[in-house]
């Protein structure tokens, strides 16, 4: 398995790095397929809507990252006091400021004190993570309520990221058969330790192959189409990037990759995407 993870990352990257993303060959009855599209979106949503209509809203802040996306954090040092902003469209009359029960690590490190769109935040000593909520009501009862998580600052860094996703696949042979990996990269500018800060990886492929792993840690995903990988991840690093194959018996038009990635840093799960075509 592993000499087929390095056959396929070296075709791969060779093909990449000369700008070949779709090539064929007649005389051993091959084809290539190449990643063409990524998408990356976080699961904790910025914005809720009523029957009578919608509203779009954030919460703003000098410590908030990826500000109005559904990718925002906010790094905070612990022991520090933070001011928010709630921020709508159209504005609202009334906003209620809370914690999300349940998220603050450890219990009581977090308080939230808000008056009207404006809020502050207090952090113990002690605090890791946590997540607070505005919810903003207008005059017709329409709400929006987003969801910040804040998570303690790590010096240096961004303390929440994603990593990305690639997809590739090759048919080969007189069967046609498909060979393929799933690789999950951590961005540059930022460290993931995926034994520390992920608790489990969600997987899904769409379009017909199946996940083929050998080690009994991944036998959940073994010969499925869908399935969880759990911490510390070990048998499927290679340079820190997470590697999977999949198979079909025979060759496939597409395939769709889905990894929704669950963190214990307090950073919110992100869901990400990848497709691969047929040339």
């Amino acid at each position: 398995m592993k000499n087929l993870k390095i056959y396929l990352s070296i075709l791969f990257l060779s093909l990449f790095t000369s700008s070949i993303f779709l090539a064929c060959s007649n005389d051993d009855n091959q084809s290539q397929q190449t990643n063409s599209s990524t998408k990356s979106s976080n699961l904790t949503k910025k914005s809720a809507s009523v029957s009578s209509g919608a509203i779009t809203c954030y919460i703003s802040g000098s410590t908030v990252s990826n500000v109005n996306t559904e990718n925002a954090f906010s790094s905070v040092t612990a022991g520090s006091t933070t001011t928010y902003q709630y921020n709508s469209t159209p504005a609202v009359s009334n906003v209620t400021w809370s914690v999300v029960p349940g998220t603050i690590n450890p219990s009581g490190s977090l308080t939230v004190n808000g008056t009207g769109s404006t809020a502050t935040v207090t952090t113990g000593s002690n605090f890791l993570s946590g997540s607070i909520q505005a919810v903003g009501t207008d005059s017709t009862g329409q709400i929006c309520g987003p969801v910040l998580p804040i998570v303690k600052s790590t010096g240096g860094g961004i303390a929440c990221c994603a990593p990305t996703i690639e997809l590739g696949f090759i048919c080969r042979g007189g069967s046609q058969s498909v060979l393929g990996f799933l690789t999950l990269i951590p961005p540059s500018n930022c460290a993931i330790d995926w034994k520390q800060n992920v608790s489990k990886i969600d997987l899904k492929l769409e379009g017909g192959p199946r996940f083929i792993v050998e080690d009994d840690q991944l036998a959940e995903i073994n010969n499925k189409r869908s399935g969880t990988i759990t911490n510390p991840f070990l048998s499927t690093l290679i340079d820190n990037k997470i590697i999977l194959d999949f198979t079909n018996v025979s060759c496939v038009t597409r395939v769709t990759a889905i990894a929704t990635v669950y963190y214990n840093n307090g950073c919110p799960p992100v869901r990400l995407t990848a497709e691969a075509f047929a040339g």
